[in-house]
C-alpha cells in the first residue's frame, strides 16, 4: 500500500485569494475607466473559498509524517502487542478492487 503527498502548491498557486484587491489608477485609466472606479473596484471571496484556503494552510502546516503514530506502532510490534487484522486487510483489498472496476 502506498501514500502519495497531495500537491497542494499546484492547488494554491491557481488560488492566489486575498481579501481585497485594488485595481491601480494607472490601469484604470488605460482601460477606460475612471481614478474613481478604479478605486472603489476590489474583488471578495465567499466564506466558502475562505474556508477551502484555511484548510490548505492547515494541510500544509501540519507534517507529512507522523512520528507519533511511528513511535506507538514501533513500539506494539516490539512488545508483540501489534494484531493484524486479516478480515480488514481483505474487506479493503476487494474493495478497493471492485471500486477501480
Amino acid at each position: 500500500m502506498s501514500i502519495s503527498k497531495i500537491d497542494l502548491s499546484a492547488i494554491s498557486s491557481k488560488l492566489q485569494i486575498k481579501e481585497s484587491a485594488e485595481v491601480s489608477s494607472t490601469d484604470a485609466v488605460e482601460k477606460g475607466s475612471s481614478i474613481k472606479e478604479a478605486k472603489l473596484s476590489k474583488v471578495e471571496f465567499s466564506d466558502n473559498a475562505k474556508l477551502y484556503m484555511e484548510a490548505i494552510e492547515a494541510v500544509k502546516s501540519s507534517p507529512d509524517i507522523r512520528l507519533d503514530k511511528i513511535a506507538e506502532l514501533k513500539a506494539a510490534i516490539v512488545q508483540g502487542n501489534y494484531k493484524v487484522d486479516s478480515a480488514k486487510i481483505a474487506e479493503k483489498m476487494l474493495s478497493s478492487h471492485l471500486l477501480d472496476r
